[in-house]
This record gives structure tokens, C-alpha cells and sequence, in this order.
């Protein structure tokens, strides 16, 4: 069970990374496919050990011994404690606490209350699909734009502060239109679709994949500097974060079972067209 549900991981990183849930015989070469599931599994590899750490500090934090912590990891007491007795690094300690206030603010989002204002201004009556849309042709916009920014501001701090401000404001203000409003969360939490085959059925899971990039869209929305922040390295730390998000979001939704679970857009030919 254990060997499926690791080729199973690995499937869905290629899934994600490599050619998605394509039809059969699209794919470059046998070769090809083979060498992108040895990648998976290299890199499914390397962040094991990461993922061991926060468990094992879970583990403590709940009052476990260390001889039962070595039981778990298949090696004795004093070998758990010696490899895993430092406890977790500071910068993981730190990103802990920011998924944290990620979980907090996406299980806030998804409640019911009152719409942002930035809602009923950009999109009053848009539906969740028309509110997708919009997102992804503002990320598509936005990832070339950050760095024509971040390279046009470069040398000049002074000058870089009233471009780059504005910038932030225009990006902050559609993840709040997106990232928190709760139909979003309700609507990508209802839809389903169907896989397109036996081998799809396998790796399919949309709505697994759509609510994590609402929280990337939750995480980047939490890097935002203050309104009036002067700070410029902020601001740029800030544009580099969204950027990576935005590129992970869109690699998401590129997924072909995550698409094809996202209803088709109903318009009238005097519909918004963006």
C-alpha cells in the first residue's frame, strides 16, 4: 500500500510539473515520461527529511518520548533524539507561522460574511468562474510586469518607491478581490467534474488543487507591505513573492483535471468581456 500511494505522489508531481493529465500518446517519447517520473521522485526525495522534522517536532510538541518517536522512525531513542533533538531551524520555525496565519485567514475567508469592498467595486456580480478569469489575466499581466519594475527601479531607490507602491496596491487589490471573497471559496469547494479515464481517475483530485492556490492567493495577500510603507526592499520582497505565486497558482489551474472541473462560462453575447 505503501509503494501505491508513493507512486501515486510521484504521479501527481509530474502531473503538475510535466505534461498534466494528457491524452494517451501525447507525450514526447516513453523516454521522456520515464526521466520526468525519476524526477518526481528525486525531488519527492529531497524534501522527505524536511517533512520528517516537522512531524517529529509535532510529535514533541504533544508530549511524545523519544523512545516512542524512534519506534515510529524504525531506530532507538537515543538516535531520534540525536537526529532530531535540535529541534526545527529558525527560518522553518518562521515559515511554520506563516502557514499558520495562512490557515487562520482561509478558514476566515471561506465563512460567510459581507463581500470587500474591492468585490463589489471590480467584479459586482461577476460569478466565481468570471472572478477566475480576471484572475488569471491579471497574474498573466502581472509576472512580466514585476520584473519590468523590479529591473526599471533597480538603481534608484527615491524613484522606486512611487512606482513600486502603486504597483503593490494594484496587485493587492485584486487578491483581495479573489482571495477573499466566500463564494470563491464555496464555489471551487462544490465543483467536481469527472475524470476523462481509468488512469485519470487515479490522480484526480480538483478540488484538492483549487483550494491550494486560494491559499497561495491567502499567503501572498499576507507579504503585503502597509499602505504607506517607504520600505522599498519590503516592496520588492513582496513583488518577488507574489511572482512566485502567481506562477505556481497558474500551474495549478493549467492542470488538466483541475480545468476540466471548473463549469464552462455561461454569457450573453453583452456579457463582460474583460
Amino acid at each position: 500500500m505503501a509503494v501505491f500511494e508513493a507512486r501515486r505522489a510521484i504521479g501527481q508531481l509530474v502531473r503538475t510539473f510535466g505534461e498534466g493529465l494528457s491524452p494517451t500518446g501525447t507525450m514526447a517519447s516513453d523516454a521522456d515520461q520515464v526521466l520526468a517520473y525519476i524526477r518526481a521522485a528525486h525531488e519527492l526525495e529531497s524534501i522527505m527529511g524536511a517533512v520528517r522534522e516537522d512531524l517529529v517536532a509535532e510529535a514533541r510538541a504533544h508530549g511524545l518520548a523519544w523512545e516512542v518517536i524512534g519506534r515510529a522512525l524504525g531506530v532507538g531513542k537515543t538516535a531520534a533524539h540525536n537526529r532530531f533533538g535540535a529541534g526545527l531551524p529558525d527560518r522553518r520555525l518562521e515559515q511554520l507561522k506563516v502557514e499558520a496565519m495562512v490557515s487562520w485567514m482561509a478558514r476566515q475567508a471561506a465563512k460567510p460574511h459581507d463581500p470587500p469592498e474591492e468585490v463589489a467595486n471590480d467584479l459586482a456580480g461577476a460569478t466565481p468562474v468570471e472572478r477566475i478569469e480576471y484572475l488569471v489575466r491579471h497574474a498573466l499581466q502581472t509576472l512580466p510586469e514585476i520584473d519590468e519594475l523590479l529591473a526599471l527601479t533597480e538603481s534608484d531607490a527615491e524613484d522606486a518607491l512611487g512606482i513600486l507602491r502603486p504597483a503593490c496596491r494594484r496587485i493587492e487589490r485584486v487578491l483581495t478581490t479573489v482571495a477573499v471573497d466566500q463564494v470563491m471559496w464555496d464555489a471551487m469547494a462544490g465543483w467536481s467534474g469527472r475524470p476523462g479515464s481509468l488512469d485519470q481517475a487515479n490522480y484526480y483530485a480538483p478540488t484538492t488543487y483549487q483550494l491550494y492556490a486560494m491559499r497561495l492567493l491567502v499567503s501572498a495577500l499576507l507579504h503585503a507591505p502597509e499602505e504607506e510603507s517607504t520600505d522599498v526592499d519590503q516592496i520588492r520582497m513582496f513583488l518577488a513573492q507574489v511572482k512566485r505565486i502567481y506562477a505556481t497558482v497558474l500551474l495549478v489551474l493549467e492542470r488538466a483535471d483541475v480545468g476540466s472541473a471548473v463549469p464552462a462560462p455561461d454569457r450573453d453575447d453583452d456579457a463582460r468581456s474583460g
